[in-house]
């Protein structure tokens, strides 16, 4: 239940104004009336100093790397009217109420217009539309309270937390998988034939040292082999730290990404219902499911032929011996949290 405070000056306001009206009734003169006349001004511009439209521009956002929010924008009113409230107050929440900043303004009184920051605020994941801007404050003489809701429309996006490379690097080697050198990663070749340099071969692919030992240049030639893929899987079975595994999950997925083609699947909660989804969007508006039958489904059946697999999921989640003893499959938990955290576990 919303919590209700009394204005007890305006309401001590509002007893003498009802005495002054009784009094000029009562002993009518021109001292009376001008006392009545002067608390009813007075009272006219406390209550119209409370009733103000305020109005936003130059509304700018930025999403540092840490994905933390930087906005600006500019609240003024109209007209070059002067703010006249004795004090001020904003609130900025987010989409679903939560408050973001808050922030007391005690010099915008007789101004038309002020600047507003929040720097390095902290978001919680998703893709934001809009913010809303609270105003509160008091009139003039503090006697009428000021109460004002405002939309801001934006258009940004708060993905989960990146981790350095560094310490995906050190968790891979950690862990024996080996993915930091591209040529192990994404390449595979064998000597097809070794023969002579003909003039159409490319200086660059000759072979020095085979060309010393046969006082000739040498072009050794090499049969390619497919390279092993690599697959991607978060299991999103509810966890106290499922947005610290979601971290792992999207930090491998941008590093691998970054040096080969992987496949990547999501499996968690969507819209209320227990999916799968394969685009990077979906790291928005994934969330922890209880379901981990239907989870283990959606996982499917593992196919590590020329394909290394990554599965992010929690301790708590039970996979089959079928899987855990595939080859090429590597499970990550909670216990590698630390790595990315640049400590390590006992």
């Amino acid at each position: 239940m919303k919590q209700r405070f009394i204005n007890w000056r305006g309401l001590m306001f509002v007893l003498l104004y009802f005495f002054i009206i009784l009094y000029t009734l009562t002993f009518p003169s021109s001292v009376s009336w001008f006392i009545f006349y002067s608390f009813s001004f007075v009272l006219l511009v406390a209550f119209f100093s409370s009733r103000l439209k305020i109005y936003f521009k130059n509304i700018q956002w930025v999403v540092t790397e840490d994905n933390r929010l930087d906005l600006s924008f500019t609240l003024y009113r109209r007209w070059h009217l002067l703010f006249l409230l004795s004090s001020f107050e904003l609130i900025l929440t987010d989409q679903q109420g939560k408050q973001i900043f808050q922030t007391v303004y005690p010099d915008l009184f007789l101004k038309n217009r002020s600047e507003f920051r929040a720097l390095s605020q902290h978001m919680t994941r998703g893709h934001y539309e809009q913010l809303t801007v609270q105003t509160r404050g008091l009139g003039l003489f503090g006697l009428f309270r000021h109460r004002f809701t405002h939309s801001l429309s934006v258009d940004f996006a708060i993905y989960p937390k990146k981790a350095p490379q560094e310490r995906i690097l050190n968790l891979l080697s950690e862990q024996a998988i080996r993915l930091t050198d591209l040529d192990s990663l994404s390449h595979a070749f064998e000597v097809k034939e070794l023969r002579a340099y003909q003039p159409r071969d490319a200086i660059g692919s000759i072979d020095w040292k085979s060309s010393l030992k046969r006082e000739q240049w040498m072009i050794k030639e090499y049969d390619r082999e497919d390279h092993l893929s690599i697959s991607l899987y978060f299991v999103g079975f509810s966890s106290s730290q499922f947005e610290d595994l979601l971290s792992l999950a999207y930090s491998l997925d941008q590093y691998l990404s970054a040096y080969s083609k992987n496949d990547l699947h999501l499996l968690g909660s969507f819209n209320g219902q227990t999916d799968k989804r394969s685009q990077p969007y979906d790291y928005l508006t994934i969330q922890p499911s209880e379901d981990d039958q239907r989870l283990l489904k959606l996982l499917g059946p593992l196919d590590t032929f020329k394909t290394t697999i990554l599965i992010i999921a929690p301790r708590n989640m039970s996979f089959p011996d079928t899987i855990k003893n595939t080859p090429n499959l590597f499970i990550l938990d909670e216990r590698q949290l630390d790595s990315l955290k640049g400590g390590s576990e006992d």
